[in-house]
């Protein structure tokens, strides 16, 4: 890989902050966190300005990529994507249908089936409150594999429809190439057929659908249609005039009938899609556009490397053979400031089938076929539209506090609750009475806290130091459910990060690999209301910026608590020496009350020392949930100040309490005893 640059200014740094670098050889990507080393182009440099003659498409038949979201944030672009070797899978439709496979190719329809029957689920309910009748959607499909298992002779009628019992329907207008192939065979075939019919509502037929069927004697009966080209009755494909060619599907592994029996159609084949080893060194490369602030092109494709993620091989593989039949993955791009990518523009690279080959160790192993390679592929989109990070919170940095080995990094942020409807605006408009009455409420979550991972650069001995830092925490979500501004505090020990780190030695920070979540929850219930989330994932979030850090943004605690204990211990002492030299003049001619310098020295201590146990209990509850309070937590050292210095100054406070009560019972007795001559020495004379 070559690395891509963005546009550069004279006389700004040359990395921007924001932005990420991926290394051609970096391999420590993983699933989880999906961000590695990734740094800011510097200037315009694509590593190829198109398709390299020396790649060719990889058949659709055989491999598929798909992306399934795509998430933006100010410095970067997230893709989430699924690499799949096409081993069609099709669920056996009732008997009446006679094994005829139908395929779901309709861009409308939701990603699974499970998704959209929970849609028509929802859409029936709202149906049902409005009094209205449930109408179930109409989706386009097209006819994938037509077969006969039985040992008797079967008339094959084509169906034009499928109902999904009352969720939903298939329209199917289309019949895909090598309609009649057996995969496994590896060869058309008629066996037990008889006849083949298709409806009039077909509209289309791939080339080679029904290749061999004149030979085979097996009539293609065709309905009444006014579609030039058809003839009731042909047998041979030269009699009729096909639509255009059926080459693939964007959803061709998508399985949509009735029945319940699970029917495979070949093998699948195998391929690389990354593997570096001492051998070989070939990286699954994304190429993509890069667009400007008015959605120009910003010169050629770019570019980025994808180390490897699986964590018990040198490779990642797709296929029977070599694994597994799909693997997911992420594609974490590096944004340069005021540039944003082409989310339909990506293109995957360096593609090889795979062959498994001796091991000099024993065994097998997989390398590349690189006489038949390498291969680029473009993949299907299954997102209805980028969710970027402004869409659900209004945010911007907050303040840069430390304690001891601790920093707290922190991010304010402010919930925008009119993204549900917009990223989730079917949900919303079946919800949306609930909503506005206060019935329900639109939550938001930090969540897989555990899988991310903190991006910092500091300096430490005059040197620039990057590190990657996993999120230590025991919580999985972060739940956000304040109407104004609430700082989201990011904890971390100094000692974990590196020698020489600390909070002033911070030049960026950024949170990585994280996602956000939002749901609806039932205020009645207090309970989430199901299927209503949505997850979204983020390659990268910057909280701090070199060269834009505000000096009242940076706190030190450390030198606070300092202060704070100076400044108490200063005013108490004048304090008690104000007192004592009051008190030993008011007290001087008063034999009881007189004033004894070592006592009140003893006593000035013991309420020293317990006043500031009260006074500190309540400055570590204030900067536990005031200056240091963390969201994503760790260990937070202020909770260990508090806890000491809250029961002991309780029990200080329990024991001054009861020196209180006896002193004002001492007094009243005084006062008593004043008022009744009760401490008088005087002789009775008896003129009283």
């Amino acid at each position: 890989m070559v690395c891509t640059k963005a546009p550069s200014k004279k006389g700004k740094r040359k990395i921007l902050p924001f932005a990420f670098a991926f290394a051609f050889g970096a391999l420590s990507l993983s699933l989880l966190a999906g961000f590695a080393n990734m740094k800011a182009p510097v200037e315009a440099n694509a590593w190829f300005g198109g398709i390299p003659a020396s790649e060719t498409e990889v058949s659709t038949d055989e491999l598929t990529f798909a992306v399934t979201t795509s998430a933006s944030t100010s410095v970067s672009h997230s893709f989430q994507c699924v690499a799949s070797s096409t081993k069609i899978e099709a669920l056996g439709n009732s008997s009446r249908l006679n094994n005829v496979f139908v395929v779901v190719d309709d861009s409308a329809f939701p990603s699974t089936i499970a998704e959209a029957k929970e849609a028509a689920d929802i859409e029936k309910k709202a149906a049902e409150e409005a009094g209205e009748e449930y109408v179930p959607a109409h989706y386009n499909a097209y006819v994938y594999n037509i077969s006969n298992s039985k040992t008797d002779n079967t008339d094959i009628v084509i169906p034009e429809t499928v109902s999904y019992a009352d969720w939903f329907v298939l329209d199917v207008t289309a019949i895909g190439t090598k309609a009649c192939y057996d995969h496994d065979a590896d060869e058309y075939s008629y066996a037990n057929i008889t006849s083949i019919t298709i409806p009039k509502t077909i509209t289309n037929i791939a080339q080679e659908a029904f290749a061999g069927a004149s030979a085979a004697g097996i009539p293609i009966k065709v309905e009444a249609t006014s579609a030039a080209g058809y003839a009731e009755g042909w047998t041979d494909t030269t009699n009729v005039t096909y639509g255009a060619s059926i080459t693939g599907s964007a959803r061709t592994k998508l399985n949509v009938q009735a029945a319940t029996t699970i029917r495979t159609f070949g093998q699948g084949k195998d391929f690389v899609i990354g593997i570096k080893n001492q051998t070989y060194d070939y990286p699954l490369i994304v190429s993509y556009e890069l667009l400007d602030a008015n959605n120009k092109p910003y010169g050629d494709l770019q570019s980025v490397s994808l180390p490897i993620t699986s964590s018990n091989t040198d490779y990642d593989a797709v296929g029977s053979n070599v694994g597994s039949i799909s693997k997911a993955f992420v594609v974490d791009i590096a944004v340069p400031e005021g540039y944003h990518v082409n989310d339909k523009s990506l293109i995957f690279h360096n593609i090889y089938p795979a062959l498994r080959v001796d091991s000099p160790s024993g065994g097998k192993m997989t390398v590349p076929d690189l006489d038949n390679g390498p291969l680029f592929a473009r993949p299907r989109y299954s997102f209805e539209q980028t969710a970027s990070f402004e869409d659900l919170f209004s945010n911007r940095p907050g303040s840069l506090s430390s304690f001891g080995d601790y920093t707290k990094v922190g991010l304010i942020v402010k919930r925008d609750l009119s993204c549900y409807q917009k990223l989730l605006p079917r949900i919303y408009k079946n919800y949306q009475k609930q909503i506005e009455s206060g019935l329900y409420r639109i939550r938001h979550q930090f969540t897989s806290l555990s899988q991310a991972s903190y991006h910092i650069v500091y300096e430490a001995n005059g040197q620039r130091i990057e590190k990657d830092v996993r999120v230590s925490t025991p919580i999985t979500n972060a739940i956000i459910e304040t109407e104004g501004e609430y700082e989201v505090g990011f904890l971390l020990q100094n000692s974990e990060v590196g020698d020489g780190f600390s909070a002033d030695a911070i030049k960026e920070f950024d949170f990585r690999g994280f996602s956000v979540k939002i749901d609806l929850l039932n205020n009645e219930k207090n309970s989430r209301v199901n299927k209503s989330d949505l997850l979204i994932r983020f390659s990268s979030l910057t909280l701090i910026q070199e060269g834009k850090v505000e000096p009242n943004a940076k706190v030190n605690i450390t030198l606070i608590t300092v202060l704070v204990f100076v400044i108490y211990a200063a005013l108490f002492t004048l304090g008690a020496v104000i007192y004592y030299f009051y008190a030993k003049n008011k007290y001087k001619n008063d034999e009881f009350r007189r004033v004894n310098g070592k006592k009140y020295l003893k006593e000035a201590i013991k309420n020293g020392v317990g006043i500031g146990l009260i006074v500190g209990a309540i400055y570590f509850i204030y900067a536990r949930w005031g200056l240091f309070e963390s969201t994503v937590v760790v260990f937070n050292p202020i909770d260990v100040f508090v806890i000491i210095f809250s029961i002991a100054g309780l029990i200080y406070a329990g024991f001054a309490i009861k020196n209180i009560v006896n002193s004002i019972k001492n007094s009243r007795k005084r006062k008593e005893a004043a008022r009744l001559h009760l401490d008088q020495d005087k002789e009775d004379d008896g003129t009283n």
